[in-house]
C-alpha cells in the first residue's frame, strides 16, 4: 500500500525513523528495534524522544525566517555515547603555520571525525511501508550534545541557520531568486544551485515569475538579511523542505483551495481569536536604495494611505508601517503596498486545528477550506484559511495547523 492510502488507516503502525551521519558513518534508530520493509539497514531501538516538527511563517513580520529545530534523545544506559564529545567531537586545534583547514580536512588529509554540523535526517512511514516510501519530514545538522547516565541528547537545527554568515555584494537588475543563490553560494562556495541543494522543479518555475531587483550593499549584512528582504521585496517566503532542499513560495491568500477539511476530521475543539495588533492602516515602501556610507540611504518611498480613514473607522486604531525593499521602480512599490494593505488591512480568525497525517501533502502557504466542529455541528461553517504553521506530532501521528481565515 502507499504512504496516502495507509496515512487514511486508524490501524496504520506509525514509525519514526531517524538517521545521522556521523564521520562518514550513518547511524540509525527508532523507538523499537525495527527493519523496514526492503530496506537493508536495522534500526537500533535507542530512540527515546523526539521533537515535534513544526514549520511557520510570522505573521507580525514579513519575510522573516522562523528556524525549526529542537532535540533528540537517545537511550545512553550502557554509555554507548559517553565518549562522543570527545572521540567525535573534539579535534584541538594547533596552529603551527603549517596547518589549514578546509571545512572537513586538513592540508595533511587527516580526516577530522566531528559530530558538529553532521546532517540529521527524520523519517516518517508505517510498519508495513517500503522504506523507499516513508517521507523524509525533516533534515537539519548537529549543533550540541549532552549526556548522563541515562539518555545521549543532540540538539539539531535547520539548514537555514548557517547564512547567519555575512556577505558584501552588489546586484544590479536580476533575478530575484537568482540573487538569493548566488548569495548562498557567496558564503557558501559548496553549495551551488543543484538538485542536491534545492528543488529544482519548484524552484525555477517560482524563478519564471519573480521580478528584477537590485541590490546595493555598502555595509555587510548575513545571508540571512538579504535574504528576507528579497522574500519581502517579491511577497513570497525561503522554504528548506523535509529533504532539506530550499524551495520558494509566494503568499497568495487568493488562492483557490483545493482540500477541503470535514469537521469530522478535526480532533481538538478549537478556539477562535482575532487580534488587531496585525493591522496596518498605511504603509511606506521603500525602493530604489541605494546605500551611502558618508550620506546615508538614499532611496525612493511610495507612501499608500489610501485606506487609512476606512480602517480607521472599523477598528479605531492607526498604524503605518514603513518596509525597506530590494525593487527598483515606484510601480513595484506601489503594487507591493497594495498586496501589504491587503494582507493587513483587517483582523483576521485565528485559530488551530488537529488533523490526522493523511493532511501530510498540505504545506505552510497553502490555502484549505475547513469547517470548525462545535460538538457534533459546525462552528462557522465552511470558511476558507491559510496555513500560517504546521506541527507535525509524529508519535500520535497527527498534525496541528495553525489557520487564518481568509476574506475574498
Amino acid at each position: 500500500m502507499t504512504f496516502n492510502q495507509l496515512a487514511q488507516l486508524s490501524v496504520s503502525k506509525p514509525i519514526v525513523l531517524v538517521e545521522m551521519d556521523i564521520s562518514g558513518t550513518t547511524h540509525y534508530y527508532s523507538f523499537e528495534s525495527f527493519t523496514p520493509v526492503n530496506s537493508t539497514h536495522f534500526y537500533e531501538g535507542r530512540l527515546h524522544q523526539i521533537f515535534s516538527i513544526s514549520r511557520t511563517r510570522d505573521a507580525t513580520f514579513f519575510g522573516r525566517m522562523v528556524l525549526n529545530g529542537g532535540s533528540i534523545s537517545l537511550i545512553n544506559a550502557d554509555g554507548e555515547f559517553d565518549a562522543y564529545g570527545e572521540d567525535a567531537g573534539f579535534v584541538p586545534l594547533v596552529f603551527d603555520g603549517s596547518w589549514k583547514f578546509d571545512g572537513t580536512h586538513c592540508w595533511n588529509g587527516a580526516k577530522i571525525p566531528s559530530i558538529y554540523g553532521s546532517q540529521v535526517r527524520i523519517k516518517y512511514g508505517y510498519d508495513s511501508l517500503d522504506i523507499a516510501s516513508y517521507l523524509t519530514v525533516y533534515t537539519g545538522y548537529i549543533e550540541s550534545i549532552s549526556f548522563d547516565e541515562q539518555y545521549f541528547t543532540v540538539g539539531v537545527i535547520e539548514n537555514r541557520k548557517k547564512f547567519d554568515t555575512k556577505i558584501k555584494f552588489d546586484w544590479t537588475d536580476k533575478n530575484a531568486l537568482t540573487i538569493i543563490e548566488q548569495a548562498i553560494t557567496l558564503a557558501y562556495p559548496t553549495i551551488t544551485y543543484t538538485s542536491t541543494y534545492y528543488n529544482t522543479t519548484v524552484w525555477d518555475a517560482a524563478k519564471a515569475l519573480a521580478p528584477n531587483i537590485s541590490v546595493d550593499m555598502v555595509n555587510e549584512a548575513t545571508v540571512t538579511e538579504v535574504i528576507e528582504r528579497i522574500c519581502l521585496s517579491i511577497f513570497g517566503e525561503f522554504v528548506v523542505d523535509g529533504d532539506g532542499r530550499y524551495s520558494f513560495k509566494y503568499i497568495n491568500p487568493d488562492a483557490t483551495p483545493t482540500v477541503t477539511i470535514p469537521r469530522t476530521d478535526i480532533v481538538n475543539a478549537p478556539s477562535i481569536s482575532y487580534d488587531t495588533s496585525q493591522i496596518i492602516t498605511s504603509v511606506i515602501v521603500d525602493c530604489d536604495v541605494t546605500e551611502d556610507l558618508a550620506n546615508g540611504n538614499y532611496k525612493l518611498q511610495v507612501h499608500d494611505n489610501s485606506r487609512k480613514g476606512l480602517i480607521f473607522a472599523r477598528y479605531q486604531i492607526y498604524k503605518e508601517q514603513e518596509f525597506v525593499t530590494y525593487l527598483q521602480t515606484a510601480a513595484q512599490a506601489a503594487s507591493l503596498a497594495t498586496k501589504l494593505l491587503d494582507y493587513y488591512q483587517d483582523a483576521h480568525a485565528m485559530t488551530t486545528i488537529t488533523v490526522p497525517m493523511k493532511y501530510y501533502a498540505l504545506a505552510v502557504g497553502d490555502v484549505i477550506y475547513a469547517d470548525l466542529p462545535r460538538g457534533n455541528s459546525s462552528m462557522l461553517g465552511v470558511k476558507k484559511y491559510e496555513i500560517m504553521g504546521i506541527t507535525y506530532n509524529l508519535e500520535q501521528a497527527m498534525m496541528d495547523m495553525n489557520l487564518r481565515m481568509t476574506y475574498d
